[in-house]
This record gives C-alpha cells, sequence and structure tokens, in this order.
C-alpha cells in the first residue's frame, strides 16, 4: 500500500506539473498579446491612436514552438526566438493606419549570442549588460515606421552604471526609490 501510495503521489505530481508547464506555456504568450494590445491602445499621439492588430494564436504559434525549440537546443535557438518575438510584436503594431515594420534575422544576433554566452560566464554575467544594450541597439535599428528608421545609442556600461546606481538606491532607502528607480529605467 505504501508502495501504490508512493507511485500514485509520484504519478499524481508529474501529471500536476505538467498540466501547469502547459498552461504557463500557453498563458505566457497569451499575457504579452493582451498586455501590448491593451497598452497601445491606451497610447496616442498627436489625436492619433497607436493599436495592437496581431491574433493571439497567431502569437502563441511563434511562441509554444520558439520556447520548446530553446528549451530542446539548450538555449541556442534563443536568437531566433526573440526576433521571432520581436518581428511579431513589431509587425502587428499601428499608428493610425500605418503600420511599423521589422526586419531583423535571427542569424544576426547567433554570433553575438555566443559570444555573450562565453563572456557572461567569464565576466560572472557583467557582460550582460554589453549583450542586452547590443540587442537593443539591433531591435532599434530594424524597426521602421514609414520610411523612418529607429536608432538606439545605449551602451553597456551606461546599463551597467543605470542598474548599479538603482540597486543602490534601492538598497540605501530601503525601497522606498522604488518609483525613481522605475522612472530611471523608463
Amino acid at each position: 500500500q505504501l508502495l501504490a501510495q508512493t507511485v500514485w503521489g509520484f504519478a499524481g505530481r508529474i501529471v500536476f506539473s505538467s498540466i501547469l508547464y502547459v498552461f504557463v506555456l500557453i498563458g505566457t504568450p497569451i499575457v504579452i498579446v493582451r498586455s501590448r494590445a491593451y497598452r497601445l491602445s491606451r497610447t496616442s499621439w498627436r489625436g492619433i491612436r497607436f493599436s495592437f492588430r496581431g491574433a493571439t494564436w497567431n502569437f502563441v504559434r511563434v511562441f509554444v514552438p520558439g520556447a520548446l525549440l530553446t528549451l530542446i537546443t539548450l538555449g541556442l535557438y534563443y536568437p531566433f526566438f526573440q526576433n521571432n518575438i520581436r518581428r511579431f510584436l513589431v509587425n502587428h503594431s499601428y499608428y493610425g493606419a500605418t503600420a511599423f515594420r521589422f526586419d531583423g534575422k535571427g542569424r544576426d544576433l547567433f554570433g553575438p549570442f555566443l559570444l555573450a554566452v562565453v563572456l557572461s560566464v567569464l565576466t560572472l554575467g557583467v557582460y550582460g549588460f554589453w549583450f542586452s544594450a547590443y540587442l537593443q541597439r539591433y531591435f532599434f535599428g530594424h524597426t521602421s515606421f514609414a520610411t523612418a528608421r529607429f536608432r538606439s545609442t545605449v551602451t553597456g556600461g551606461r546599463l551597467l552604471r543605470l542598474h548599479l546606481g538603482n540597486l543602490l538606491r534601492l538598497i540605501f532607502t530601503l525601497g522606498l526609490a522604488t518609483p525613481w528607480v522605475m522612472v530611471r529605467n523608463i
């Protein structure tokens, strides 16, 4: 009887964990799309509204296989996955009737990603700030609206200073500086 309880308890945990993982795997892209649609629908500039016109289930079809491939390849698919996410979210975002466009390619990010993995290990994660800045510059540089192309000038050093400064503010104010930290991050 103890063996049966142990086996059924173990099987129950596996079933429950599997259901939870599936829920998170499908729930995450739904939340991402719905939150983007909400934020853009509440934003306007010069009286013209932004909007998001991507179908939630189309994004689920981009997100779930990408997440699984990233897991199966032990993270090597990550640059392609992030690029596909960005493409979907940007290409379905509109200002009035004009769509934003993203023309980045995952293969452009693969080499810098591998370098970032190696250098992050060697620098105990500090290089992650430089890779994060590179990603932001890449994503902005491959985003356009009508005839305009976006550009970012953020650097890894500036990101590191921002985050260290924010951490010190939070520590020395015992968390009271949280609103200022949020504004600084934006």
